[in-house]
């Protein structure tokens, strides 16, 4: 609901370009918003897909969940909203995104659009999209990452031939439970009756062996070779052979070369190693490198110190110094510590995105990790720096002044590695308008003209909204809508004073 307000706001405030309205837009509002914005539920879905024919029906399905885990379909996405779709490892074409986002809402009309189902939301038209998308490219089979647990995900609307579950920790508390068995219970909404289940091994397995028996789903566990020494990219193959073997009696052309050739696959930042070459290119004027740099968005203590582990055993005579931003609400302290243990220094970074915790809330945690170290701890210096490109070049200059080698790990958050990869060279479209028209901006595209009386109202302390006061927005986004989207900034988010 903001989205339309925010982006009218900056339309109205001056004339700025297209994408610098839209990616503000977006940097100042949170993921999840109102019902309208963000959430769709499953009968929502399924209406759309059936609508369309149910194209996720035409290629066999693996559904994965897991506290760390990866897809095809992957939720959230670091720089372009494209990488929630990928084909053979190639992120959809702007010409393919557009095509089926006006299929899915052409469907969605079709079934009585917003007077019927008024939440059809952002999740909900991206699922859509992608198992459309997965239909046109005659897709043998498709990765399915849950967004966040299972049972209620939005992804969990369709019965899989392969249900994966890689590991489950404490993470998402709020939302799906307390313990580990409550997430796991969450988690398990993916397997589907009589469909075969791949599970690690850190996970309540007895839990997942109750559904399973519930469900007469066959369980299949893999486990590391050497359960006290494995990364997470070998742990991850042999899961993926594993569901290979369950699928392959369908595919039969599949061999144990491509098999091999298809592990290698990664997923940006998780535990991406950036070439040193087109580093040198950005900072030309630094004479001494860290030995490696590392980007990973693991954002829960088991999958980070699972990096500084692997780190370590790769680089065990360098020191590695780090920076960090966190996602609000991610157990800011416990990963906080983590980094301070494993590094001779943590740089303390935030960026645009709303989400993330500014630098007065990382000192104030950090205060708090060395305030309560016990006196056989040795935790690292913590640094304040400011953004990315600001923080990046700080953890650069102090590692050229090292005497000691170091290497360079960037993590903490999905939401801070798009303007972390930029500093460091990637020249990635983020495709604005692409997010806009998911989001249904396109039609306050035409208000970069627009005049008009403006009032910006900052709410509370952390809410970083703008909100407008014009008679034009009714005009150009409908009574009814502009009704439906007031009523819910006021009642879900309860920080925002829509004066109107």
């Amino acid at each position: 609901a903001q989205y339309f307000l925010l982006f009218l706001c900056g339309c109205i405030f001056g004339k700025i370009t297209r994408d610098t309205i839209v990616d503000e837009a977006f940097c100042v509002a949170r993921e999840k918003i109102t019902e309208v914005g963000a959430y769709t539920p499953h009968h929502v879905i399924r209406a759309v897909l059936k609508q369309l024919g149910n194209p996720e029906d035409a290629y066999a399905k693996v559904h994965i969940t897991g506290t760390n885990g990866k897809g095809s379909y992957i939720s959230p996405h670091i720089t372009s909203i494209r990488e929630r779709m990928q084909v053979n490892n190639k992120l959809i074409s702007r010409e393919d995104f557009v095509r089926v986002y006006d299929l899915t809402m052409k469907a969605y009309q079709e079934i009585g659009g917003m007077e019927k189902y008024p939440n059809f939301g952002f999740y909900g038209k991206t699922i859509v999209m992608a198992f459309l998308y997965f239909k046109l490219q005659k897709c043998d089979f498709a990765i399915i990452e849950v967004g966040i647990g299972g049972s209620k995900d939005h992804t969990n609307v369709f019965i899989n031939d392969v249900a994966v579950i890689t590991n489950v920790g404490l993470d998402h508390i709020g939302s799906l439970g307390n313990t580990k068995e409550d997430i796991a219970f969450q988690k398990s909404g993916v397997i589907k009756e009589g469909k075969p289940v791949v599970v690690g091994f850190d996970l309540p397995i007895e839990i997942i062996e109750d559904v399973c028996e519930a469900l007469e789903s066959p369980l299949h566990m893999v486990r590391p070779d050497n359960i006290n020494n494995f990364t997470f990219d070998e742990y991850n193959a042999k899961i993926a052979k594993k569901v290979i073997s369950l699928l392959q009696p369908n595919f039969p052309k599949i061999n144990d070369k491509d098999v091999e050739e298809g592990v290698k696959a990664k997923q940006p930042c998780r535990k991406e190693k950036v070439p040193l070459e087109q580093v040198k290119r950005m900072f030309p004027n630094n004479k001494k490198l860290p030995e490696a740099i590392y980007m990973d968005v693991g954002h829960n203590p088991h999958a980070i110190h699972k990096v500084f582990q692997e780190v370590k055993n790769e680089f065990p005579q360098a020191k590695i110094r780090s920076i960090v931003s966190f996602s609000i609400g991610h157990e800011m302290i416990d990963n906080l510590k983590i980094f301070l243990e494993n590094s001779v220094a943590v740089h303390l970074s935030t960026g645009k995105h709303p989400r993330l915790a500014s630098i007065e809330e990382l000192e104030e945690y950090a205060y708090e990790c060395f305030m309560n170290a016990k006196e056989e701890e040795t935790l690292g210096e913590a640094i304040s720096g400011q953004g990315a490109a600001f923080t990046l070049n700080q953890a650069l200059v102090a590692s050229q002044a090292s005497p000691q080698q170091e290497v360079l790990f960037i993590g903490g958050t999905f939401f801070f590695m798009s303007e972390i990869r930029k500093s460091l060279g990637y020249f990635e479209d983020p495709d604005p308008d692409m997010t806009a028209r998911v989001y249904e901006l396109e039609p306050l595209l035409k208000a970069l003209d627009l005049e008009g009386e403006v009032n910006y109202w900052e709410v509370l302390n952390n809410a970083r909204f703008k909100v407008i006061k014009t008679p034009k927005v009714e005009e150009i986004v409908g009574k009814e809508r502009m009704k439906k989207l007031k009523d819910d900034m006021i009642t879900d988010l309860q920080q925002i004073y829509l004066l109107y």
